[in-house]
């Protein structure tokens, strides 16, 4: 695997080298590969840069040296990452899509039970409504 995922549009998956960062990024859409200067509009990564450089052998001495990855998450926040931050190995297209889900007779102590049993199991609810 390679970088060859990251690409503007695509919902990818991954891990990162450290865990100084998060460690594992699920169904996070890229937005673009740039340079460090249009990356730090986002986030300042040259502080992360000294951070993480003495745990991954081989990094640039520059966070300037390297592209970085312009990624959003599913509750619309933005994140940039020096590619060579993630793990190439872990790099795959997400196949997560989104779902409605109408459960019908329900009591509300049935409810809490339904909704703690996806919080738990990794699943971002958007909305949880009654119905009338």
């Amino acid at each position: 695997m390679s970088y060859e995922h990251l690409k503007s549009g695509n919902t990818v998956n991954f891990n990162t080298q450290t865990s100084i960062l998060k460690t594992e990024y699920r169904a996070v859409k890229v937005l673009g590969v740039v340079t460090a200067d249009l990356a730090s509009t986002v986030k300042d990564v040259k502080p992360l840069h000294l951070q993480i450089k003495p745990y991954i052998p081989g990094l640039p001495n520059l966070y300037s040296d390297y592209s970085y990855v312009i990624i959003q998450h599913s509750n619309g926040a933005k994140e940039a990452l020096g590619l060579p931050w993630i793990l190439q190995s872990s790099i795959s297209l997400s196949t997560k899509k989104d779902y409605q889900l109408i459960l019908d007779g329900l009591e509300p102590e049935q409810v809490e039970l339904v909704r703690q049993m996806l919080v738990n199991r990794g699943i971002d609810i958007r909305s949880f409504t009654e119905l009338t």
